[in-house]
């Protein structure tokens, strides 16, 4: 593993350690939040290890990471939608206004997701 992908791993791995506390206290916003950036972080890790670029955008991470895996069998649909359904979580966070629009049972599920492409990730690297 290149150095430069690890530093994106670790960021990604401190991201995703800090969201089930933001649950527990009920930071649902925040939470969702963490888990989109520790898959965005993965994501730009995986990218670099594979093309040696570092993208900074989300759009391009997305679009980079959605090329680079489409026709990869160890990515399932679900991990390849990840990056686009969690996005919108990111958003909510930093954008919206007024009652809560995320449930309990939303972020758990994001959390065990970002858990699994994280660990995806990790696994395709080697």
């Amino acid at each position: 593993m290149k150095a430069e992908t690890a530093k994106f791993l670790n960021k990604a791995e401190k991201l995703l350690s800090r969201a089930p506390e933001m649950l527990e206290k009920g930071w649902l916003d925040e939470a969702g939040r963490a888990c989109y950036l520790a898959g965005y972080n993965a994501a730009r890790g995986y990218v670099f290890e594979m093309t040696d670029q570092i993208v900074k955008t989300h759009s391009g991470v997305q679009t980079l990471f959605a090329q680079l895996t489409k026709d990869n069998p160890a990515v399932d649909l679900d991990l390849k939608r990840f990056l686009g359904r969690s996005f919108s979580l990111k958003a909510i966070a930093d954008y919206e206004t007024g009652e809560e629009k995320l449930t309990v049972e939303e972020i758990e599920t994001t959390i065990v997701t970002a858990q699994r492409f994280i660990k995806n990730i990790f696994a395709m690297i080697g």
